[in-house]
């Protein structure tokens, strides 16, 4: 894996417009690897590009934006797939719901996950960044559906202890004078995680400047690209706990838009 992640992206076959002298790639060989940081810088280079297209569209003219980071303890290598999880679910049921606080104040949102590695401790980071968008009047004293940052870690904790995950137990059936084997049916139940005593740490703040450049460029920085090649116990835990995980995803208003404008997922 850190060979085809060393090798990528190493042989590249241009060609120039003779109009304009445009140089463009017409045929490369990228590894597509999840923790390349080649492929990464690619995946957010079209995150980016469709993050501007979306917000150039005339229904976010008079919408403001808010960066929000949400993280929960670091965990060790051997907890890190079960973290992420626990991350993902609980933000997918934040925001299943219209009824939930945040589907109430947030009118569409950008999702990406990351994960850094401390050295010193050799721990892991999950978090989430979120690049949201909320009508004209949220920062008004008599908006109920306002946020600050101990109503987003309390909330955040909440659903935290609500997620779940699934369990698989085997059961084999028999029968017959033989006591043969008939069928081997799979039960799947949900389980809660151990409820957290904390209050995470989360991050709430508006967006500044709100030209499209500049909003996209928040969604780019959310997924930026680190080259783990050198570690392989650290590209190897990594790999298999971000393995069928969805890093970045839209919601809300935003994934409408990007759905009716037909615009290529960069998970893809």
């Amino acid at each position: 894996l850190s060979e085809d992640i060393r090798r990528c992206g190493k042989t590249l076959v241009m060609a120039r417009e003779k109009e304009t002298g445009k140089m463009q790639i017409i045929e490369a060989l990228f590894c597509q690897k999840r923790m390349c940081s080649l492929c990464a810088f690619r995946r957010s280079l079209k995150n980016y590009s469709n993050i501007k297209t979306i917000v150039s569209e005339p229904e976010y003219k008079n919408l403001q934006w808010i960066f929000i980071t949400l993280t929960i303890k670091n965990c060790s290598a051997e907890d890190l797939e079960s973290t992420i999880h626990r991350l993902l679910n609980a933000f997918r049921k934040m925001t299943a719901s219209q009824n939930t606080a945040f589907r109430k104040a947030f009118k569409g949102w950008f999702r990406a996950l990351e994960v850094t590695y401390n050295e010193e401790t050799k721990e892991y980071h999950p978090h989430l960044h979120v690049l949201a968008c909320v009508d004209d009047d949220y920062f008004r004293k008599d908006n109920k559906n306002y946020f600050s940052e101990e109503k987003l870690c309390n909330q955040w904790q909440k659903f935290l202890n609500k997620a779940e995950y699934e369990v698989k137990e085997n059961r084999i059936m028999t029968g017959g004078h033989k006591n043969q084997l008939i069928a081997l049916h799979t039960k799947k139940t949900k389980k809660k995680y151990e409820p957290i005593d904390y209050v995470p740490v989360c991050h709430i703040e508006a967006v500044r400047d709100t030209q499209e450049k500049q909003i996209a460029e928040v969604a780019k920085y959310t997924v930026k690209p680190v080259d783990y090649s050198d570690k392989p116990e650290v590209l190897e835990t990594l790999t298999k706990a971000l393995d069928r995980k969805r890093c970045s995803a839209l919601g809300g208003l935003m994934k409408e838009t990007s759905q009716r404008l037909k615009l290529e997922d960069a998970e893809d």
